[in-house]
């Protein structure tokens, strides 16, 4: 049975960093990746060993500059960039010998990581590091960039977050229980996953940009959470029960109703940033004890197969979404950034609109690296029809006014694409 740790700070306060600039010398990697071919679908593994030895990959998040940037563990306390060319290259940091904190790409276009207890720091690409301090003991974790500009951090060291802008100027507020995600979320407010004070119930907190809080959302009693993110709807976490341990992937809407979908026989990572939102609709999350990438079908509300990468390969605590639309995660114990390719189905143009009854127009279908076969199903018949595809064409045909949608869907994978069709 999982349990969380308590740890409860109260305090606010604005810091002025005044950062110190350090120049680290690189180890430039090789750039040719390992290729996989699993069999899985609708996508294949490929990886890249990390140059460094035993630099054991914590964390990974998307940067500013079509790259990425991923934190070492505590035999390194480095941090690496790797490019969509596959370029690797690592950087020392100032938390030599204590694990590199999340990090998340500035409005600056650096990027910001947590460097050891009471510091935040940020790198260029050229691997200029300055370091602020952000007044009180704080373990910062990264989580996002904000509307706001600022790159927002919860405290890894128990109850509190806060926010860094481009010029250093830090933002801290206490939170009255532990802090373990945020996100910001459709509404446009940090949203926290807490545990409450006596550490029995978990709940879902929202602030302003301002650090005002909003509203609390309690999840039922001896349920605990994990990390958060969010789709354009809706905010995604995990959440496991200590009555029943079992664990659950939850929706919330920003007026608080809550939905649970059990995993399917897996159990959370519930560490670090496992939860990511990918390019195809699908919330994919880690599993604890190399139990693999549980897959989640936002639209359907149906558990996908679950996920295994290469042999020996074992994912234990950072995912992220790539510029590339990938899902990009860190290995231990083999020292390497892992890629799974997801093949994203598109259809142009995304919406159609007739002036007549009768008329007729074409769609195209776009699939990469996908061989199968398409299947197209208007909701309602009475306002047009699709035939085909004929290759990757479809032909949908006005037959009454009003609105429909045309869904379109592959025959072997989950991706799925809604065109919007209005006969006037």
């Amino acid at each position: 049975m999982r349990s969380r740790a308590l740890v409860i700070l109260f305090f606010a306060a604005t810091v002025t960093g005044c950062g110190s600039h350090a120049t680290s010398s690189p180890f430039v990697g090789p750039v040719v990746p390992e290729i996989v071919q699993n069999g899985q679908s609708p996508g294949h593994w490929q990886v890249f060993p990390i140059p460094s030895p035993n630099f054991a990959p914590v964390s990974i998040a998307a940067g500013a500059h079509n790259d990425l940037w991923f934190a070492g563990g505590s035999t390194s306390g480095g941090i690496g960039r790797v490019d969509m060319n596959g370029n690797l290259t690592v950087y020392s940091t100032p938390s030599q010998g204590v694990s590199t904190g999340d990090a998340t790409a500035g409005a600056d276009g650096n990027e910001w990581f947590g460097c050891g207890t009471g510091f935040v720091c940020s790198i260029t690409t050229g691997g200029v590091i300055t370091q602020y301090p952000l007044g009180q003991a704080v373990l910062a974790e990264m989580r996002f960039l904000g509307t706001d500009g600022n790159a927002w951090f919860i405290g890894g060291n128990g109850g509190a977050f806060g926010a860094i802008s481009p010029s250093g100027v830090v933002k801290l507020f206490g939170h009255a229980g532990s802090v373990y995600g945020a996100t910001q979320g459709p509404d446009g407010n940090v949203w926290l996953t807490a545990v409450s004070q006596n550490g029995e119930t978990g709940y879902l907190a929202a602030y302003d940009l301002n650090g005002n809080l909003l509203k609390t959302y309690s999840l039922p009693q001896g349920q605990v959470v994990g990390d958060i993110a969010a789709s354009q709807k809706l905010l995604w976490f995990e959440a496991f029960d200590n009555n029943s341990s079992a664990d659950y992937l939850a929706s919330m809407t920003t007026s608080g109703i809550l939905t649970e979908y059990r995993t399917p026989g897996a159990s959370f990572l519930f560490d670090g940033v496992s939860l990511t939102v990918g390019s195809d609709g699908v919330i994919y999350d880690l599993a604890s004890r190399g139990g693999g990438v549980l897959r989640f079908n936002q639209k359907a509300k149906t558990w996908l197969s679950t996920l295994h990468g290469p042999p020996g390969t074992i994912y234990d605590w950072g995912t992220t979404l790539g510029p590339d639309g990938n899902l990009w995660l860190t290995s231990i114990p083999k020292d390497d950034l892992s890629v799974y390719i997801i093949h994203v189905l598109t259809v142009s143009p995304s919406s159609l609109t007739f002036n007549s009854i009768g008329q007729a127009q074409n769609l195209s279908i776009s699939e990469s690296k996908y061989r199968g076969s398409w299947t197209a199903v208007s909701a309602n018949t009475g306002v047009a029809t699709v035939t085909g595809p004929v290759g990757n064409v479809l032909t949908v045909t006005s037959v009454g006014q009003g609105s429909t949608t045309i869904e379109v869907s592959d025959d072997t994978t989950d991706n799925s694409f809604d065109v919007q069709v209005t006969v006037l």
